[in-house]
C-alpha cells in the first residue's frame, strides 16, 4: 500500500498525530502547503523532507537559485495558477513542462497545470520562498512588459505640456517608474540611470558598483517617465532646460525607502538619477562592513581621541559614509554632543544632532562648521572637505579639542596631506591636528551559491605564488549570473606618529610619507585586496583593478 507523505512522516516518527492535526487546521486557514509550513516553523529540516520526497516518491529537489530558468516555460502557466500552488515552470522540453512546487504531490495542483498547458508535467520540490520570488519578479517585469506593448499598439501621443499630477497618476507609466523603483531595491542596487537616446530610453542599475541593463523604454514615453518622478520628487514639471535636484521616499515591500534624484538636459531629453538611501537593515558597525579584526582594533585605539582630525579618502561609491556613520555609531553615547553637518542626511542616528546643506540659504559646510563650534560639541562630523575655507576650519577646531571626522577624494591615505596642502592648509596645521587617514575601496565579493575553485594560469600566477587556489562564481539566478553578490570594505590606514608629523611638518612630500608607511609595515590597499583573493573571498579581476592602479 502507498503511503501518503504525511503517514510517513508519522510512521517515521518525525512528528506525531496530534502535531499533524494542528498542522492541517493551519493548512486550511493560510492555505500554504504542508512542506512550506514544516520548514517555517523547524518542526522538519528542508534536507530530511528532500530524502523523504527522492527515497519515497521518487521527486527530485530543484534549487532555483542555482538554476538557469527558461522564461518560455513560465510563460505557459498564468500568474493566478502559479500564486494559489506555489509552482513555477523553469523549463520547456518537447511536450514536457518541468514545474518546481512547494508540494509536488499535490495532484489537484498537478491537473490544473497540465489543463491549462496543454503538457505533461514533470514535478519536482522547491523552496517555496524561492518560488514565490521568482513569481514576483517574472510576472512584475511581465506586467511591466504589457504596459509597454499598450503603449506601441494603441499608439498613445504623449503630451510633452502634461503638467498635472492626477493625469500622470493615472496613467500606466505609474507602473513603468514603480517596477524600476522596486527592481532596484530588490537588487540591491545602488543608483538608477535613466537614459534617453536617440531611438531608445535605457534603464540601468548600479549593482555592486557596476552598471547593468535592467529594461528598454520606448522613446514616446520618455517624457511620461520624467514627469512622474519630477512629481514624486517635488521638482518643477515644466522646467526641462536646467537641471533639477530633489528626493522623495517611496515604501518598497513595506519598508521605507529614501530616494535622492538628479535631472540634466541632455541632447536627446532628460536624463535621470535616483540614489537609494537603505536605511532600513543597514548595520552601523565595523564587523558588517567586512572589516578585517588588526583594523579593528587600530580603527577603534582612532577613536579612542578626544581631538584631532579623522580623514576618510575614496573615490564617490567606495563606502566612506557608511564608515563615518559607523564610526559615529561606536563614539555616541550620553555623555558626547555630536554635531553633523551634511550633503545629505543618508542615516538618521537617534541622539546625533544632524545639520542638511542647505546652499539655497547660505548653509554651506564652512558656514554651518560655524555655528557648530558655537554649540558646545564634542565630535564633529563634516560629510565632506571641499573647498579651503571648510578645510581650514576643520583643522582649527581639531586643534581646539574637538574630534572631527571627515572625508576627502583622494587615491590613497598620503595623498590627502598633498590634498589638503592644495587647498591652502599650512603643512604644520596638519601635522598638529591629523590622527589618522583611512583610504577605503568597496571589493565585489564572490556569489556563495555559485563559487567555485580553478587552478590559475600560468600568466595569473606571475601575480601569485606558486600552488596558489583561486575561485570564481560561475553565475546563478541569486547573483544574477553576474558571479558577485555583495561587496566588502578594504582600507589602509595611516596612523599618525612623531615621523609622519615630522615629515608633515617639514616638507610634506607624498612619496616620503609612502616610504615611511612601507617600513612601518601599513598595509596596503592592493595588498589588502590581495588577502581577499587568496582567501577566496574575491575575484582576479577584481584584484588586478588595484594592480594597474598602484
Amino acid at each position: 500500500m502507498n503511503l501518503k507523505f504525511e503517514e510517513i512522516l508519522i510512521q517515521e516518527s518525525l512528528i506525531s498525530s496530534q502535531q499533524m492535526v494542528s498542522l492541517k487546521n493551519l493548512q486550511k486557514t493560510n492555505g500554504k502547503a504542508l512542506t512550506e509550513i514544516l520548514i517555517s516553523q523547524g518542526t522538519i529540516n528542508k534536507k530530511t523532507i528532500i530524502s523523504i520526497l527522492e527515497k519515497k516518491f521518487n521527486v527530485s529537489f530543484i534549487d532555483l537559485d542555482s538554476t538557469e530558468i527558461n522564461y518560455l516555460a513560465t510563460e505557459s502557466i498564468p500568474k493566478e495558477i502559479s500564486v494559489k500552488y506555489c509552482a513555477f515552470a523553469y523549463q520547456l522540453k518537447g511536450k514536457v513542462l518541468s514545474v518546481v512546487m512547494a508540494d509536488p504531490l499535490n495532484v489537484e495542483a498537478i491537473d490544473a497545470i497540465k489543463f491549462v498547458t496543454g503538457k505533461e508535467i514533470k514535478a519536482y520540490f522547491g523552496v517555496a520562498d524561492q518560488i514565490t520570488t521568482l513569481i514576483d519578479k517574472y510576472y512584475d517585469r511581465q506586467t511591466t512588459e504589457n504596459v509597454l506593448k499598450n503603449f506601441k499598439i494603441e499608439k498613445i501621443i504623449i503630451n510633452s505640456n502634461i503638467e498635472t499630477t492626477e493625469e500622470v497618476k493615472d496613467a500606466p507609466v505609474v507602473k513603468i517608474v514603480d517596477y524600476i523603483i522596486n527592481q532596484a531595491v530588490v537588487g540591491k542596487a545602488s543608483d538608477i540611470h535613466i537614459e534617453p537616446f536617440e531611438e531608445v530610453v535605457i534603464v540601468r542599475l548600479r549593482i555592486d558598483g557596476i552598471l547593468t541593463e535592467l529594461i528598454e523604454l520606448p522613446v514616446n514615453i520618455h517624457t511620461m517617465v520624467s514627469t512622474r518622478v519630477k512629481i514624486m520628487s517635488n521638482m518643477e514639471t515644466s522646467e526641462k532646460r536646467i537641471p533639477q535636484d530633489g528626493k522623495f521616499q517611496s515604501f518598497v515591500k513595506n519598508l521605507n525607502y529614501d530616494f535622492r534624484v538628479s535631472i540634466i538636459p541632455t541632447i536627446f531629453g532628460e536624463k535621470i538619477v535616483i540614489r537609494i538611501l537603505y536605511k532600513n537593515g543597514v548595520e552601523m558597525n565595523f564587523q558588517a562592513l567586512g572589516i578585517r579584526k588588526n583594523n579593528i582594533l587600530i580603527i577603534n585605539e582612532i577613536l579612542k581621541h578626544s581631538s584631532g582630525m579623522v580623514l576618510i579618502t575614496g573615490p564617490t561609491g567606495s563606502g566612506k559614509s557608511t564608515t563615518l556613520y559607523s564610526m559615529l555609531n561606536h563614539l555616541n553615547k550620553k555623555d558626547k554632543n555630536i554635531i553633523t553637518i551634511e550633503d545629505p542626511v543618508e542615516y538618521f542616528l537617534q541622539g546625533v544632532n544632524q545639520i542638511n546643506v542647505n546652499p539655497k540659504i547660505g548653509l554651506s559646510f564652512s558656514s554651518g562648521l560655524r555655528s557648530i563650534l558655537r554649540q558646545d560639541p564634542d565630535i564633529i562630523m563634516v560629510g565632506e572637505i571641499r573647498d579651503t575655507e571648510t578645510a581650514e576650519m576643520a583643522v582649527r577646531a581639531a586643534i581646539t579639542g574637538h574630534l572631527v571626522i571627515s572625508t576627502l577624494h583622494t587615491k590613497d591615505a598620503a595623498g590627502s596631506i598633498s590634498r589638503l596642502k592644495d587647498m591652502g592648509v599650512p603643512y604644520y596645521l596638519l601635522a598638529d591636528s591629523l590622527i589618522a587617514v583611512l583610504a577605503q575601496r568597496l571589493v565585489r565579493k564572490i556569489c556563495p551559491y555559485c563559487k567555485k575553485e580553478y587552478l590559475p594560469s600560468e600568466t595569473e600566477l606571475k601575480h601569485l605564488g606558486k600552488n596558489s587556489h583561486l575561485f570564481i562564481g560561475t553565475g546563478c539566478n541569486k547573483c544574477g549570473f553576474t558571479g558577485y553578490s555583495g561587496r566588502t570594505a578594504i582600507y589602509e590606514i595611516m596612523y599618525m606618529d612623531e615621523v609622519y608629523r615630522k615629515i608633515i611638518a617639514t616638507s610634506g612630500d607624498v612619496d616620503e610619507i609612502r616610504e615611511n608607511s612601507l617600513v612601518k609595515g601599513m598595509t596596503s590597499l592592493k595588498d589588502e585586496c590581495l588577502y581577499l583573493l587568496v582567501n577566496g573571498i574575491t575575484t582576479l579581476e577584481e584584484y588586478m583593478k588595484f594592480a594597474y592602479d598602484y
